[in-house]
C-alpha cells in the first residue's frame, strides 16, 4: 500500500522512468554500465530520454553510447544507468505501476488454450498437434536482431538462431511457436525445458537441436496493442510467408489437419496419442487472436496437466530415507484451490536434491481428475505425477 501511495504522486517524467526501464521492447544493447552511485541518482530529464531513444535505435556505436551514458550520469546523476540495466531496484514492479497507472508499461500478453468438451466444438475446424515443449514468442523489429521470449515475457538468449531468422524478407513480425526437440513428442520435454532455462540465464546451448513449430503470426502493432482483427487463416498464411522467406528447417509450420466431424478429430487424436504426442489443439479458421485464455483454442489431451507452486518437501522413508519423499504443492486447478502431495514421477536424482531445492518453484504435474474430500471439502487431484520443474514460469 505504501508503494502504491507513493506511485499515485509520481510525475509524468517519473512514470516515464518506469516505462523506459521495464518496457521489454526498449532495448539498449548494453550489459555493463559500471558502478552505480545510489546517493546520486538525480532526477529524470527529457535529455536523458532522448539519449535513451537514440541508443535504443542504435544511432551510436556501442563504445560511443557507453561514453554518452557516463557523460550524462556525470552531469545529471546515475538514474540513466539503472534504466539501461533494466532494473530500478526500487521494489516496484511493472505490475504494481500498472495497477496505479494503467498502461504505463506494456504488458506481455499471449493467447492460451482452454479445455472444452468436444461436443461443444464447431465444425469444420483445424486440428493442430499439441507439441510438448516450451512456448516461445519470436519478436523481430526493424533493424534489431530477433528476440525470444517465454510465455510470461522472460527473454531467452539464442544468438545463432537470431542471426538466421534475421534473414527473413519481412523486417518486422511476431511468430508464436512451441519449441521442441526432435519431433515434438513428450519424450523430449524435460531436455528442451532445461535448454531454454540455460539460455535464459546466459548459458550456451546447442541451438541446432531446437525446432520452432510455428502456429500463429502477428504484426508488431497487433502484439503491442493486444488488438488483432485478422482471422486465423490470414495469420497462418502470413506465418507461412515468413517461414518460407527464412529457408530454415528449424522454423517449421505446426502440423495442421482440417477436420469436418468429431469422428475425424477423434481419429486424428487417437493416432497422435499412439505415436507419443500429447494431444491436439482445435481452432476455427476465422478466430481472432485474443491475448488471453480462450475457448477459440480447444485443448484435447490424454491426461491433464497443471502448474502448481511448491510449498516444501517431505522427508522420504524406506529406500528414500534421507531423500525427498514427496512435494507439497498448492495452486488453482479448473477454478478450484488445490493442495496436493506428489511423490510419483520423482526420479532418484530428483529425490536426492536438497530439501529446499523445489521451494517456491512452479512444478508441472500430470493428473487424471479434480477430486473433493467429502469430509473437509478441500480439493485435490487424482493420480498426480511429477513432470518437471518449470524454468520458464
Amino acid at each position: 500500500m505504501a508503494k502504491e501511495s507513493m506511485l499515485r504522486m509520481a510525475t509524468r517524467l517519473e512514470l516515464k522512468v518506469f516505462n523506459y526501464a521495464y518496457d521489454k521492447n526498449k532495448v539498449y544493447h548494453i550489459k555493463a554500465v559500471g558502478d552505480i552511485d545510489y546517493d546520486n541518482l538525480g532526477e529524470p530529464t527529457e535529455r536523458m530520454f532522448t539519449l535513451l531513444d537514440d541508443i535504443a535505435n542504435q544511432d551510436y556505436e556501442l563504445w560511443l553510447a557507453k561514453q554518452y551514458i557516463h557523460d550524462l550520469a556525470d552531469d545529471e546523476g546515475d538514474l540513466i544507468k539503472l534504466i539501461v540495466s533494466k532494473d530500478l531496484d526500487c521494489g516496484a514492479t511493472a505490475t504494481t505501476v500498472n495497477k496505479v497507472h494503467p498502461g504505463t508499461v506494456p504488458v506481455f500478453k499471449i493467447q492460451l488454450a482452454k479445455e472444452v468438451p468436444l461436443e461443444k466444438v464447431e465444425f469444420p475446424c483445424l486440428a493442430q498437434i499439441k507439441y510438448d515443449g516450451v512456448r516461445i514468442i519470436i519478436d523481430k523489429r526493424d533493424k534489431q536482431l530477433p528476440r525470444f521470449f517465454t510465455r510470461n515475457g522472460k527473454e531467452v538468449n539464442l544468438p545463432v538462431l537470431a542471426g538466421a531468422i534475421s534473414r527473413a524478407k519481412l523486417s518486422s513480425f511476431i511468430l508464436d511457436t512451441e519449441v521442441t526437440l526432435y519431433n515434438g513428442k513428450m519424450e523430449g520435454r524435460t531436455s528442451v525445458s532445461g535448454m531454454i532455462n540455460s539460455a535464459m540465464h546466459g548459458g550456451t546451448v546447442d541451438e541446432s537441436l531446437l525446432v520452432f513449430n510455428v502456429f500463429d503470426a502477428l504484426t508488431v502493432e497487433e502484439f503491442d496493442t493486444a488488438i488483432c482483427l485478422r482471422p486465423y487463416r490470414v495469420r497462418f498464411k502470413h506465418a507461412m510467408f515468413i517461414m518460407e522467406s527464412m529457408l530454415n528447417n528449424q522454423i517449421i509450420p505446426a502440423l495442421t489437419i482440417p477436420c469436418n466431424t468429431r469422428t475425424e478429430v477423434q481419429g486424428v487424436y487417437d493416432e497422435l496419442i499412439a505415436e507419443g504426442y500429447e494431444g491436439l489443439i482445435l481452432k476455427q479458421d476465422d478466430h481472432k487472436y485474443s491475448f488471453k485464455r480462450s475457448k477459440d483454442w480447444v485443448k484435447m489431451k490424454e491426461t491433464k496437466t497443471a502448474d502448481l507452486s511448491c510449498l516444501g518437501a517431505v522427508d522420504g522413508n524406506g529406500k528414500y530415507e534421507g531423500m525427498i519423499g514427496s512435494l507439497d504443492l498448492h495452486g488453482f486447478v479448473e477454478g478450484k484451490e488445490v493442495f496436493v502431495s506428489v511423490g510419483s514421477g520423482l526420479s532418484d536424482e530428483d529425490r536426492s536434491q536438497p530439501m529446499d531445492h523445489y521451494d517456491n518453484w512452479v512444478i508441472e504435474i500430470k493428473y487424471n481428475a479434480l477430486i473433493q474430500d467429502s469430509k473437509t471439502g478441500r480439493y485435490s487431484l487424482f493420480l498426480p505425477r511429477f513432470v518437471c520443474r518449470r524454468f520458464d514460469k
